[in-house]
This record gives C-alpha cells, structure tokens and sequence, in this order.
C-alpha cells in the first residue's frame, strides 16, 4: 500500500456560508443589512488588521491539484495578497454601489457615506456613518498580519486564485444576506 502525505497551510479561507462570528461575513452580512435599512451602523475592531483572504472554490481546487501529484509536497493555500479590513469592508461596500471615506484614527475611525451608486443602497444617504470602531471587537491577541506565499504552489502546480475579493462569489453572499435577512423580519410580522 503506498500513502501519500501533505502538509496544507491555508490561510483565511472565505465562502458565503461562513458563519457570522467571522470578520468577512460580519462585513457582508452588515452591509448588505445597512443598504436595506435593516441596520444603521455596523461595529468593528481592529480595521488596520491584514489578511490574506481566498475563496474556498479556488483552495479546493488547489488542495484536488495537489492529490493529482506523484509526490507528496508541502503548498501554501494562499493568495499572496493582503488587504486590511478597512479595505474589505470598502470593497463590500462599492458593491452595493455605497462610496466609503474614513475619518478619525483607533476607537474613534469612523465610516462615512460620502456617495451613493445605483439602486441597491436606498436606505443610506451621503454623510451617514455606516462604520463604527467598537473598542470591544478588538482581540487582546491579535494576529496583526497574515500573508501567506504561494509561490511553490504557482510553480509547481500552475495554481492560482481565481476568485478575486469582493468578486461575483461575495456579490451572491451579499444576495443571500439581503434575502434570508427578509425572509427572517416576514417571519417575526
């Protein structure tokens, strides 16, 4: 009997279905309620934290490359790129067409609306704070940066990420927010 062995490092691993205890889906699913007038300011931690977020279609993919192998290897699961979570939470934003500006630094940052886009943000206007640094969210151990390098990965498996942050896969998270969210408020009627 032959046996194969791997060593997989995955870094933060994103999917619509995670739960809301995560930064992520916190963001989205806060956005996502913001923009219907479900909620009016969504509270956060650290927002200099980094990360280095993937989608879990593309980990997956990549873990299926590495079982194709002949020879067991060590890959890092990870996309290279890092943003902070102010940067994601920009990102969520823009895609219900909300344009963000930050102002004030720590505890006391703040959100801002400064444009709305389109029609999915009916329920916020320019000047709202949407964002609030809630000094409770911050962890006592916080892991300031997470990058990881895929660079073995690239070279070896011709992998790479294909989902992008805040790409399509967050835009049907946000869809699946708006309407389970819907769905719970017409149950409580």
């Amino acid at each position: 009997m032959e046996c194969l062995h791997a060593m997989v490092f995955f870094l933060t691993m994103n999917l619509p279905r995670r739960g809301e205890t995560f930064v992520t889906r916190k963001i989205t699913r806060g956005i996502a309620n913001i923009a219907q007038g479900l909620d009016k300011c969504l509270y956060l931690g650290n927002m200099d934290s980094l990360r280095d977020w993937g989608h879990a279609k593309d980990y997956v993919k990549m873990q299926w490359m590495m079982l194709q192998q002949e020879t067991p290897e060590d890959f890092v699961i990870a996309t290279g790129v890092q943003y902070s979570v102010r940067d994601f939470v920009t990102m969520a934003a823009k895609q219900v067409g909300i344009e963000l500006v930050f102002e004030g630094e720590g505890i006391n940052e703040k959100g801002i609306v400064a444009s709305v886009n389109g029609n999915d943000a009916k329920a916020v206007k320019a000047g709202d704070v949407i964002i609030s640094v809630d000094p409770r969210y911050f962890r006592p151990a916080e892991v300031e940066t997470l990058l990881g390098d895929p660079t073995n990965a690239h070279k070896k498996l011709g992998w790479s990420p294909e989902i992008t942050l805040c790409g399509d896969g967050e835009r049907d998270g946000f869809q699946r927010s708006s309407d389970s969210e819907k769905e719970r408020l017409a149950e409580n009627e």
